[in-house]
């Protein structure tokens, strides 16, 4: 039986979403609400913290069906690369991000 949840009310910007505009491809441009986080991990190597960014979006699976990596998305004013795309098996995707060098 496919999961037919009505997933608006998390990818509301009233409540925990943000826009995010996603640059695809062939140049043209898609506007999604995504649950946008910008954090930092650490990793040990050789008893040292290396910190990293962690920066993904977490998107309704249909909105971002288009998307590849490398694609660009602005989200915050900040332009992002997606570098990985998660897929959960139901609903929604996980698309982790790499800050764009000028």
């Amino acid at each position: 039986m496919a999961f037919t949840e009505d997933l608006t009310e998390f990818f509301s910007t009233d409540d925990f979403a943000v826009e995010a505009v996603f640059t695809k491809t062939d140049l043209s441009q898609i506007t999604v609400n995504v649950i946008f986080t910008d954090e930092s991990d650490s990793n040990s190597v050789f008893e040292h913290a290396i910190e990293h960014e962690a920066a993904y979006l977490t998107a309704v699976a249909a909105d971002v069906a288009d998307i590849v990596q490398d694609n660009e998305v602005v989200v915050n004013s900040v332009t992002y690369l997606v570098k990985r795309i998660e897929k959960d098996g139901i609903s929604v995707k996980n698309l982790y991000l790499k800050k764009k060098r000028s």
